[in-house]
């Protein structure tokens, strides 16, 4: 059986509580043999420490973490929260900084780079990859990493977006998260990149709840969904030699978490 890896999941929320444990021994009976838990603001760090903590015992996937403040919350972080940070980092679980970024939906960009280059400053620090969240903002974030570059690398997530924004990133260090838009066939832009690019430059995602695969609108995301994922990448690429494609996205995978690798 393939072996994959969802590498951005928030399987910690309220979405997930009443069917966690059954939706994990799913993802086992499909391959998904591994998933990683981003933090969003500290008020969630109280409460996916002991939830990470929980699953690393008779868990039939392997459950990882990383602890950030994401650009969603900014309202809510305090600095304070950037102070706590690297205890968090320090549990043996835990294999990035994030989802930390930039988001120009959201107010207060000023107070969104601060943070931004804070925790990109304590990711290197702690010698970690980082997990990067960006909509509406990419001229400002790659402004942000070369201000501070991410020396362990990392993930820019849910990526979107044209080659050249691609090859920005990708220059940069980072790998490119590819999930539920690259499903879409609207998303002409993204896919004609995901076609592009070569697959050592990516990892997959659902980025669940969120973020649905097409023809699945409406429905509740879920870490089940990553051979979907990988299905929908093989159609766009036209790969005949799936079992070679899979063994190099999980190589991506172990690339850019290296903690992860040594948790196995």
């Amino acid at each position: 059986m393939m072996r994959f890896t969802d590498s951005h999941c928030h399987f910690d929320f309220p979405d997930f509580a009443a069917d966690a444990s059954a939706l994990l021994h799913a993802c086992a009976q499909r391959g998904v043999s591994r998933l990683l838990v981003p933090g969003v603001s500290a008020a969630q760090w109280q409460r996916l420490s002991p939830w990470l903590a929980a699953w690393q015992q008779d868990c039939p996937v392997r459950v990882y973490g990383a602890f950030g403040l994401h650009p969603c919350y900014v309202q809510e972080h305090e600095s304070e929260h950037l102070h706590q940070l690297p205890e968090r980092l320090q549990a043996a679980w835990v294999v990035a900084v994030g989802e930390i970024g930039l988001d120009g939906t959201q107010p207060d960009m000023p107070k969104q780079i601060r943070f931004l280059n804070a925790q990109l400053a304590l990711a290197n620090n702690a010698r970690l990859p980082v997990i990067l969240h960006q909509r509406q903002a990419h001229n400002e974030l790659i402004r942000a990493l070369k201000h501070t570059p991410p020396i362990h690398g990392g993930v820019v997530h849910a990526f979107s977006g044209s080659l050249a924004m691609a090859q920005e990133y990708i220059a940069l260090g980072l790998k490119l998260g590819i999930g539920g838009v690259m499903t879409y066939p609207r998303a002409a832009k993204t896919r004609a990149t995901v076609q592009a690019l070569a697959a050592e430059h990516l990892l997959l995602e659902t980025d669940g709840p969120d973020m649905p695969l097409f023809g699945y609108q409406g429905v509740r995301n879920s870490p089940v969904q990553v051979p979907n994922v990988f299905r929908a990448l093989c159609a766009l690429r036209g790969v005949t030699e799936v079992t070679s494609l899979a063994a190099q996205l999980e190589a991506n995978v172990d690339a850019t978490f290296p903690r992860l690798t040594r948790r196995q």
